[in-house]
């Protein structure tokens, strides 16, 4: 959602609540999803993958948007934050249902139209600068909540209604669902495996980081030093990175992840060295490295997790997701109360290692078989 992109963190610092206390609440919900996570291969198998995510799905989205419409009160706001990071535990059960029984050299444009939707609906940001400038980020933001809660509702009962999946049974005994656990992961970290997940936690850290906290490095005078109202214009230049990724879409398939892999770590790299070396108050640096971001963002995601679903056997998708998000938002928890006051005080530093840890991403990216084919355990 590209308010929360945009205005969250500012949203919820005008509301009382410290740059530190944001980051802890950051800083517990994943704590609260690394446990989601190491569980979520388990649960995926006895309930299913739909209802994981449709229950995470109520309490991460429907839930939390509901009480940040609704309340002013920083604890209940604070605990929402707590919520919502939490639920991110059900990202491999999404991923591994969304690519189930699909042609792998289609399911990068699928992963594609889901990034290229986000984008769009954050279009709506540029319309609501007026008000922003006008009335301030807590009038607008919750004026805009209580119209996306509905909304958001509404799609979340749809999809409850038209998802399908049968249910799993699990009766294996407790010992025995361990030891395929263990041989899950040994299988899906064996050689490229490990590359994989080695990107996907290079990238994947200090991308959270930067979604959830970025705002407040973009307005801090020892950052961008730009008016709140301007980040408005953010969802535009995610834009322009959507339509330049269509049309490398349109000229790609699933036998080119590697190289679309590549290219959006390079591009996160140069987006994230724009913002250490741009001064206070150019907008327009700001705007162009916020492009090369999103459209790294995008592209590693829509590239690397086809690549990785195309390799994986669909058994042990989840297992391994799962685990390799725990320890990323292990992480993730470990840094965020210490990085929310960087971000709000002295952001460079933070941007410099960013573009540096893409750099080792690259070098690590070079292991990456041509094809998702080569090595491929077998399911």
């Amino acid at each position: 959602m590209a308010w929360m992109g945009s205005y969250l963190t500012l949203f919820l610092v005008d509301e009382h609540l410290a740059p530190h206390e944001v980051g802890l609440a950051l800083g517990i919900g994943a704590f609260v999803q690394v446990l989601g996570l190491g569980l979520s291969g388990a649960l995926a198998r006895r309930i299913g993958r739909k209802a994981s995510i449709m229950g995470g799905d109520f309490l991460g989205w429907v839930v939390v948007l509901g009480v940040w419409a609704l309340s002013h009160n920083p604890l209940w706001l604070a605990l929402a934050m707590v919520l919502n990071q939490a639920m991110g535990f059900v990202g491999p059960a999404w991923n591994s249902l969304f690519s189930a029984g699909e042609d792998p050299v289609r399911l990068p444009r699928y992963f594609f139209l889901l990034q290229l939707a986000t984008v769009l609906g954050g279009l709506v940001l540029p319309l609501m600068r007026g008000w922003i400038a006008r009335h301030g980020v807590v009038y607008t933001g919750h004026h805009f909540l209580w119209i996306v809660w509905p909304a958001v509702a509404t799609a979340w009962l749809t999809r409850l209604i038209l998802l399908k999946e049968a249910r799993p049974e699990s009766n294996a005994p407790q010992h025995e669902r361990l030891s395929a656990l263990a041989a899950h992961l040994r299988q899906g970290l064996a050689g490229t495996g490990a590359v994989l997940a080695g990107l996907r936690i290079m990238i994947q850290v200090p991308l959270v980081l930067f979604t959830n906290l970025a705002p407040l490095a973009l307005v801090s005078p020892r950052g961008a030093h730009l008016l709140p109202e301007r980040l408005a214009w953010l969802p535009l230049a995610a834009l322009v990175s959507a339509l330049s990724l269509l049309v490398v879409q349109s000229r790609t398939d699933g036998r080119h992840s590697r190289i679309l892999t590549g290219l959006a770590i390079l591009w996160l790299g140069l987006g994230f060295l724009i913002l250490a070396l741009s001064r206070s108050g150019h907008f327009w640096w700001v705007m162009a490295a916020w492009a090369l971001i999103i459209a790294g963002q995008s592209q590693f995601w829509t590239s690397h997790t086809s690549f990785w679903m195309s390799w994986l056997p669909d058994a042990i998708r989840v297992d391994v997701q799962g685990w390799i998000g725990v320890v990323t938002a292990g992480l993730v928890a470990i840094l965020s109360p210490v990085m929310a006051p960087v971000f709000a005080h002295s952001p460079r530093p933070l941007f410099e290692g960013a573009a540096l840890l893409s750099g080792f991403a690259l070098l690590l990216w070079r292991f990456l078989p041509g094809s998702p084919d080569v090595n491929a355990p077998k399911g």
